[in-house]
């Protein structure tokens, strides 16, 4: 049971064909659920064909969340046309047009009920989760092409934020009894309120010569599940080396920075501090935005020898003997040649290798081993994006499309998803035409 407001169902509505403002919702009144995830549902509105309004702190964090997620996944670009309620996804164009929404009053009711019980998200996506990933968050022609799933994650990550926030701070005395002092206290508070969007890129130096020094790639999985057990919510986008943060304080970007460096990465930040009325995904090359890059801590001076696998500290151990005194014997690794390591290049060779099959391949004859990396650039992701969604909106509407068309994060996040379904996919399938003895996976990707 949950016992407070969950975000991410505010637009559960939209999963029927109900109107969104609730003007056809009178003879479901007597099933109305009677729980603080409700309220966030007939209460995050102010426009004008809404006859409710937040009445307390949490629905105007939760209003509040609900503008920023979509200033991150709806598009500028609206045109004539039918409304389509399944999401159109730009690089897998197969589309189906039948409407999945609950239709019926006794499916709506049902809706209503298990509402009632105030389950989970995790919960309602065992139910409806099918519905929220394919309903269009917008169904308007041409911004048709992310997820109600996907902006009501936003939702959610975007509140927390703004209620454990000690920069984003209002009372419950602020909160104006009518609707014409809510808009304009949303008004003011997107002016006032500040945020960091900042595009991090993490770097190591280590050049691997052995199996082992590929434990950089696990060290490098490890920093970015210690980034998001801490900054779960912030994290917007993460995919290989790079994350994108949204941020309440510039301060945190020192605290991830040490986090970085202590793990022995540097970290390149690109940041873009704007009101959050301002504020877009995307901190490439927008007026304000700053870049910066964190190296690690270096002597003054360093004197020979140096660490053979970065050249970025006085090596101070020995392989294989400093190994071998630490770990004891161990005959393969007795057999390898001399080579001097900083403390931590010999630290992450140390550990054992999850290569375990490596070994075999190489000591049998004529022999090939392939190495399969796949990774997302950003930069190339965003315009690989753009173009899609240009070419989208030039065959719906037979016109060139503007040439200040804009990918929302959204659209990241939606290709995301679907990009980690594919490498899943993509490796069972190797394992399945190779065999799994002749396939060994390092990490996901």
């Amino acid at each position: 049971m949950a016992n407070e407001m969950i975000p991410e169902l505010h637009d559960v509505l939209k999963i029927t064909t109900l109107q969104h403002n609730l003007s056809d919702f009178d003879r479901f009144i007597e099933h109305s659920p009677k729980t603080p995830t409700w309220k966030g549902v007939i209460q995050h509105h102010c426009g004008d064909e809404f006859s409710l309004y937040p009445t307390d702190v949490d629905t105007f964090l939760l209003h509040l969340a609900d503008g920023m997620a979509a200033g991150f996944s709806r598009h500028q670009i609206s045109y004539r046309g039918e409304k389509d309620f399944n999401i159109y996804k730009l690089w897998n164009p197969s589309h189906t047009t039948e409407d999945i929404r609950l239709k019926d009053d006794n499916s709506i009711i049902e809706l209503l009920k298990f509402l009632q019980s105030d389950p989970s998200f995790d919960k309602f996506l065992t139910k409806y989760g099918n519905i929220m990933k394919n309903r269009a968050e917008d169904a308007r022609a041409g911004w048709n092409i992310t997820s109600l799933y996907t902006h009501s994650i936003l939702t959610g990550k975007f509140y927390r934020i703004f209620k454990s926030s000690n920069v984003f701070r209002i009372d419950e005395n602020e909160i104006p009894k009518e609707k014409d002092g809510i808009i304009n206290l949303s008004k003011r508070k997107r002016h006032e309120w500040k945020g960091c969007i900042s595009l991090l890129k993490f770097f190591f130096t280590q050049k691997p010569v052995r199996a082992r020094d590929l434990n950089i790639f696990y060290l490098l999985e490890e920093l970015k599940s210690e980034l998001e057990s801490k900054f779960k919510d912030n994290i917007l986008f993460s995919a290989g080396n790079e994350i994108l943060l949204f941020l309440d304080e510039e301060d945190n970007l020192n605290e991830i920075s040490k986090i970085v460096r202590n793990f022995g990465f540097q970290v390149e930040i690109l940041k873009n501090i704007k009101p959050l009325e301002e504020i877009e995904p995307d901190p490439r090359a927008k007026p304000g935005s700053k870049s910066e890059i964190f190296y690690g801590e270096l002597p003054e001076c360093i004197t020979p020898p140096i660490c053979e696998i970065c050249q970025l500290a006085p090596s101070n151990k020995t392989w294989p003997d400093d190994y071998l005194s630490q770990f004891g014997s161990d005959l393969e690794i007795a057999k390898e040649g001399t080579e001097h390591l900083c403390e931590n290049c010999f630290s992450i060779r140390s550990r054992p290798s999850r290569l375990r099959k490596l070994k075999v391949w190489t000591e049998e004859e004529n022999t090939k081993v392939l190495w399969v990396y796949l990774n997302l650039n950003y930069d190339k992701l965003m315009n690989a994006l753009k173009s899609l969604y240009s070419t989208y909106i030039s065959d719906f509407t037979g016109q060139p499309p503007p040439s200040d068309i804009k990918v929302r994060f959204s659209l990241v996040s939606e290709f995301q998803q679907d990009y980690e379904i594919f490498i899943n996919e993509l490796f069972q399938n190797i394992n399945c035409e190779f065999g799994e003895s002749n396939t060994e996976s390092i990490l996901k990707n």
